[in-house]
């Protein structure tokens, strides 16, 4: 039973980190000029916003399994795979509230915008 505890927790670990890297990638993305100039692809933003949550329900469900189907004796055998998802779902935490913090920033520049305004004024 053990070694099913260890494949949750190491494929959990490692949605976990894949996850951590798409969102750095969407931060670097969201950071990129071509947001600023209001020209970032829809399609491009739609498809990644699509893999972060495919792969964070494939994580959530890992997740799920692994409690509904394991004892905590059993979780208490590979303890240092479960700080290191513990210490992932905290970073995590965090790189998403700095996403989200970087996206209404850049929301309130894309809205504060001298070609939006112009736009705005035509209507």
């Amino acid at each position: 039973m053990a070694d099913t505890v260890q494949s949750y927790l190491a494929a959990i670990n490692d949605i976990s980190r894949r996850l951590l890297s798409q969102l750095d990638a969407q931060l670097d993305n969201n950071a990129s000029e071509k947001i600023q100039q209001g020209i970032a692809s829809n399609d491009e933003s739609q498809l990644t916003g699509e893999l972060l949550e495919n792969t964070a329900a494939e994580r959530q469900s890992l997740i799920a399994k692994l409690f509904k189907n394991n004892t905590q004796e059993q979780l208490s055998t590979e303890l240092q795979l479960v700080n290191d998802m513990v210490s992932l779902d905290q970073q995590l935490t965090t790189k998403a509230q700095l996403n989200k913090q970087a996206i209404a920033e850049q929301m309130v520049k894309l809205r504060n915008s001298k070609k939006v305004t112009k736009l705005y004024q035509k209507y």
